[in-house]
């Protein structure tokens, strides 16, 4: 699902969103392609290959993530950094970092968004941040916080940033200023 919603990111950079979406289906060859290559057997990686299309195309549908996923300044997926936090090196991927307005669906480019995706389901979880997905929030924020703090590093320690769990299975947003 991280290629695929890569992938739509990237065609939405290009098209408008009818078009970003049919282009995304000319992608399904390369996924079952990467998950046969796993050792997945055929009819299960068939199986899994039309489900993720299916929930990426689903949750491109979502205000949320048509918002993630469309242009912004600084617009980047999958982008890797390394740099020094605590005299250590770490490496970081995040899924996906823009500049937008301080709170979700709002333009501008006062403030980096750094979003991870999360795939997992979480049966509990309710769409718009109730207390089911805020509650996975614990799991994730230390990654995000160590994105946060490579970033203010490239960019500056007064860089204003939001942290983001966005979970495709959900169309769920949930959101922090860090």
């Amino acid at each position: 699902m991280h290629g695929l919603l890569q992938q739509l990111a990237r065609l939405r950079a290009e098209s408008d969103w009818p078009s970003a979406r049919t282009s995304l289906q000319q992608f399904a060859p390369r996924i079952l392609a990467a998950i046969r290559s796993a050792g997945v057997d055929p009819a299960q990686a068939e199986s899994l290959a039309s489900q993720a299309m299916r929930l990426v195309l689903e949750a491109s549908t979502d205000p949320n993530a048509e918002w993630i996923l469309s242009p912004h300044p600084g617009a980047a997926s999958e982008t890797r950094w390394a740099g020094v936090l605590d005299g250590t090196i770490h490496s970081v991927q995040i899924d996906r970092l823009f500049q937008a307005g301080p709170a979700p669906r709002s333009e501008g480019g006062s403030v980096w968004w750094i979003v991870d995706y999360k795939t997992a389901h979480a049966p509990s979880a309710q769409p718009d941040a109730t207390p089911g997905v805020t509650a996975l929030r614990p799991l994730y924020a230390r990654q995000l916080e160590t994105y946060a703090r490579v970033l203010r590093n490239l960019h500056g320690a007064g860089s204003a940033v939001r942290a983001g769990l966005y979970y495709p299975r959900m169309a769920a947003l949930d959101w922090w200023e860090l």
